[in-house]
């Protein structure tokens, strides 16, 4: 059931993004939130602030013009404590058709009343390269 849970939750995310519906996209995180992305660690210590970096995402990804993305969850931890990992493999269609991968993440989730809510984030692979030195300056900005 959590496996099903967190894949619905993940495409539902990935709409919230893609129509540009950051502000409630950025309450579903639990701050401060830890985010890794490669070897760069930043902290996104407020909602305001998630919404800025949730922005220049979704932006960079239209500036791409990809037609669709899709997540899709690899595992999920056994929950312990209230608290679990998702791994997560983002593919994008691209403008002609193909495929694209977007890069893995681990979602640190700890479970809410509504539905679990993302504690942290490590994107260990990531192939949008020019888009993590932006993000990490907007969030040591914020």
């Amino acid at each position: 059931m959590l496996f099903s849970e967190v894949s619905a939750l993940m495409r539902r995310r990935t709409q919230l993004l893609l129509a540009g519906d950051v502000d409630v996209l950025a309450g579903a995180f639990s701050y401060p939130l830890p985010v890794f992305l490669r070897s760069e660690r930043i902290v996104v210590r407020h909602k305001e602030d998630a919404g800025a970096l949730l922005h220049l995402l979704r932006n960079s990804l239209a500036d791409r013009a990809l037609a669709r993305i899709t997540p899709t969850v690899r595992a999920v931890d056994i929950p312990r404590g209230g608290r679990f990992r998702a791994w997560v493999d983002w593919q994008a269609c691209g403008p002609q058709g193909q495929d694209t991968p977007l890069g893995s993440m681990i979602c640190y989730l700890g479970q809410g009343q509504a539905s679990p809510r993302i504690e942290m984030v490590a994107w260990p692979r990531l192939s949008m390269p020019d888009l993590v030195p932006r993000l990490a300056t907007l969030a040591r900005c914020a």
